[in-house]
């Protein structure tokens, strides 16, 4: 049987809420049902690109820093995670 590869380009806005990661993971499930293969490709999240941007022309990395992981914790704690998981990627990100 020949499977479908599709390759899933994600980024942005779409990538820049609870709701929008739980679409993805939705969308993802829904093609690995339909026995594709599947590619996901992540870009940043919403105004991350503009923050990574700014900490080559700013002196106060720092707080640029701690918006960026706020931005992904923010997204990360409302989306279905189990309490193990979560605690993994909070680690992560708070390095």
């Amino acid at each position: 049987m020949n499977k479908n590869i599709n390759v899933l380009k994600f980024g942005g806005t779409s990538i820049g809420s609870s709701p929008g990661i739980i679409n993805i993971k939705k969308i993802i499930k829904n093609n690995l049902d339909q026995s594709n293969q599947v590619i996901v490709v992540l870009s940043a999240f919403s105004k991350v690109t503009d923050l990574l941007k700014s900490l080559l022309t700013r002196e106060n990395t720092e707080h640029i820093l701690e918006q960026i992981s706020s931005i992904h914790l923010n997204v990360i704690e409302n989306i279905e995670l189990g309490t193990k998981e979560l605690e993994i990627i909070k680690d992560i990100v708070n390095q």
